[in-house]
């Protein structure tokens, strides 16, 4: 297996692994931090011949994070608008108590 070659499988597995904790609901802020460092660092590495194979594997990469990008802002958005739901319920309670 050459180095690109290596690289592009565990750039696979870092991929993969952050996809899953995205995709789960409790709390994994840690575990995403060191992932997502480690495929830095790993991204980080000097370029390796054939350049033209390199550059589709950063390409690959930036791809990739495009879409978890997309999939972090719909996350963003969803959490945005249960917050305002709360806040609006709390608001009409307060309210309901007041006039009570």
């Amino acid at each position: 297996m050459s180095s690109l070659e290596a690289r592009k499988a565990q750039a696979q597995i870092f991929q993969a692994q952050i996809k899953a904790l995205l995709q789960e609901e409790k709390e994994a802020e840690p575990q995403l931090q060191k992932l997502l460092a480690d495929w830095h660092a790993l991204l980080g590495q000097p370029a390796v011949e054939p350049l033209d194979d390199y550059s589709q594997y950063l390409q690959q990469n930036l791809d990739y994070l495009r879409e978890m990008m997309t999939i972090i802002n719909q996350q963003r958005s969803t959490i945005g608008a249960e917050l305002l739901s709360i806040q609006k319920g709390k608001k009409a309670k307060q309210s309901y108590g007041h006039n009570s």
